[in-house]
């Protein structure tokens, strides 16, 4: 359940078209977010390299609107999957 919210979330701020990750590539994306909660100018280019089906829309500057909620998803699945 967690998984999934992750990945509609990540779809929203992410700006996501179509991907098909793995529970694994979505463990190893929360991570990263858990790792780097002050710098996430390079999450696109962790996710593009994490899961080779990614298709983004690249836009200037990304805005994460929703970051506290990213950040909380990333270390619940982190915490559960440990």
């Amino acid at each position: 359940m967690l998984l999934l919210q992750l990945k509609s979330l990540l779809e929203k701020e992410v700006c996501i078209i179509d991907w098909n990750p793995s529970k694994e590539q979505l463990v190893n994306i929360a991570k990263f977010i858990k790792a780097n909660p002050n710098n996430l100018d390079n999450l696109c280019i962790f996710i593009s390299e994490t899961c080779d089906d990614v298709t983004l829309m690249l836009l200037e500057g990304n805005e994460y609107s929703d970051i506290y909620t990213l950040l909380a998803l990333a270390k619940a699945v982190v915490d559960e999957c440990e």
